[in-house]
């Protein structure tokens, strides 16, 4: 069989986050409060459609962004944060190429109130 060699150098967990849809992630900060806060768990699925109120993973530089959709124009999103007093966002970085959604939020696991 005669793989193509660009397919051949990626790694396995390269290649699995290309053909598996579903990524975890940590939430590490209170820009999402109430809704979300420090220590939450959220599934994502990166092939989910974005629209308007959607909670999303967004890539920004080495940067993970978990905001909420507030806007939608073709190939971009403005993502808000829930708690805009301790919020970096698009109202400070502007618009975010929708190719740096890396998913849309589908699941949610809270930390208990002890943890």
């Amino acid at each position: 069989m005669n793989w193509p060699k660009s397919l051949i150098k990626l790694s396995p967990l390269s290649i699995f986050r290309i053909f598996f849809p579903i990524r975890k992630f940590v939430v590490r900060e209170d820009s999402m409060l109430p809704t979300l806060r420090a220590g939450d768990m959220v599934l994502t699925n990166k092939w989910a459609p974005v629209s308007m109120g959607n909670l999303v993973v967004a890539k920004l530089g080495h940067r993970l962004l978990l905001k909420r959709v507030s806007r939608v124009r073709p190939g971009e999103v403005f993502l808000l944060g829930d708690n805009p007093e301790h919020s970096q966002d698009s109202r400070q970085l502007g618009w975010i190429p929708r190719r740096d959604v890396l998913g849309t939020v589908f699941f949610v696991r809270r930390v208990s109130e002890g943890d």
